[in-house]
Parts: structure tokens; sequence; C-alpha cells
């Protein structure tokens, strides 16, 4: 499944808030799925159909049907609601967190090839909840939730807290030494050679650039915000590679 939970459930908001109960009949016996959308009221109606289809794609092994009421939602949709209606928004951003762009017409992927975070994201969630690093895990959520609600700022302000209490924790289990700070506990995993120098420069860098932008209005977008999720999400799953290992 190339969606996640997340864009589900923002497609399904999206589609009870643009659609009539009519609107809703047509749209579901165009796609063959009339039999699924039932419930007293129009979110209820969404929401049923939504999950019939996503559990008939990950039984069948193709999402496609899901894709193909992704663009018939985004295409019926306004230039005005895309912008304001927050549950679009937060659709577009959901997709672009699963790896995806909507151009005026269809999805496309969001490069070359999906480089979807999707299951990562679910993965780590787990992975952390396993090793008790649980506010961190929270934290994570946190980013995301923020990110598709379109939060940008506290979606950075989340990821710099989260990757805080990682280095930290990460130093904690695996060399028994806990600090404060988490500079001083990157500083010793590289010291104690649990990663190496060139490691270390780029999460150190990039720990530089989370004290800034932050949660300050207007200094970051959706953009922005996307790659520290990218980032954040692609060394917490080496460190808890390594933790593994250890």
């Amino acid at each position: 499944m190339r969606f996640s939970r997340r864009t589900l459930t923002a497609l399904t908001k999206s589609i009870s808030e643009t659609h009539t109960h009519t609107d809703i009949d047509m749209l579901a016996f165009e796609l063959g799925w009339e039999n699924a959308a039932v419930g007293s009221s129009k979110l209820a109606r969404c929401f049923s159909m939504v999950k019939e289809m996503r559990r008939a794609s990950e039984e069948a092994g193709n999402d496609g049907p899901i894709a193909e009421l992704i663009e018939i939602t985004l295409q019926s949709a306004s230039e005005y609601q895309l912008k304001n209606l927050e549950s679009l928004s937060g659709l577009l951003a959901s997709l672009e967190v699963d790896g995806f762009e909507f151009n005026g017409a269809k999805l496309i992927p969001g490069t070359p090839t999906p480089a979807s975070t999707s299951s990562e994201v679910s993965a780590l969630e787990g992975a952390l909840q396993d090793f008790g690093m649980n506010v961190a895990a929270e934290h994570y959520k946190q980013a995301c939730d923020n990110l598709v609600d379109g939060n940008f700022e506290s979606a950075n302000s989340q990821i710099r807290s989260f990757l805080e209490d990682l280095f930290i924790s990460i130093c904690d289990k695996i060399c028994g030494k806990s600090f404060g700070d988490a500079s001083a506990a990157l500083q010793h995993l590289r010291d104690k050679g649990v990663i190496e120098p060139s490691e270390w420069n780029t999460f150190r860098g990039f720990w530089d650039t989370c004290q800034t932008n932050g949660s300050h209005h207007g200094l970051t977008n959706s953009e922005e915000a996307l790659y520290r999720l990218h980032m954040a999400t692609a060394i917490s799953r080496y460190l808890i590679h390594i933790l593994r290992e250890a």
C-alpha cells in the first residue's frame, strides 16, 4: 500500500467536505463502490467506502482504485478549495510524505522513483516504542501530524524535539552515558566509534539546521518541513539499526 493511513483519513475528510450526498452517490457509482458508501452522514459514508477500498486493495495488491479516487477528488476541487480547505491541503501534504505530488491532473512521483516514507514512518514509530523511546515516538508522530495539517513551523519544532530525545536516548542505550545535550551525545557517539566521523558531521550539520526557522511563523514552508522530515526519518532509522546491532 503506497498510501498511508494519514492520507486515507485526509482523503475521507476531503470527499465529505466537498461533496453532497448526491455527489457521493454518483462518485461511488462511477467507481463501482456504491454498496460500500453506507452510513448516516457524509463522513460516515466516505469512511466506509475508503475503508472497503483499502481492504480490497490490500487483498489484490493493487491500490490503483484508491489513486484514481484521490485524483478525482483533487481534480474536482476548485483552486480556492485546494489552497484554503484544511482537509484538502492536508491531503496534499500527506501525499508528499507518501512520495507523491498532484500536478493538476494526476498523481506523479515526488522523485524520479517514488521515495515514499509512509512505510518507514510506521516502522520507525513502532521501533522507537519497542526500545522504550516513547517520548521520541510522540514527537515524531506530532511532527507528521503537523506537517499533514499544514502547521509547518510546528512540524519543524517537533522534528527538533524528536532528534534531541533520539540522540540522547541512543547514546544512553548504546554507551551507557546520559547527556542533557544532543550535541554532546552525538560527540560521545563519535568518540566511542559508534558512528563514523563523516556520519557525525552529517548528523551534526542537520542538527544545527534544526535550530533555525523552527516554530517561527513565516520562516518555513511545506518543502522545507518535508525535507526535514525525510532527513530525520533517514537518520533515525540508521541509528535504530545501529542500536539493534549493538
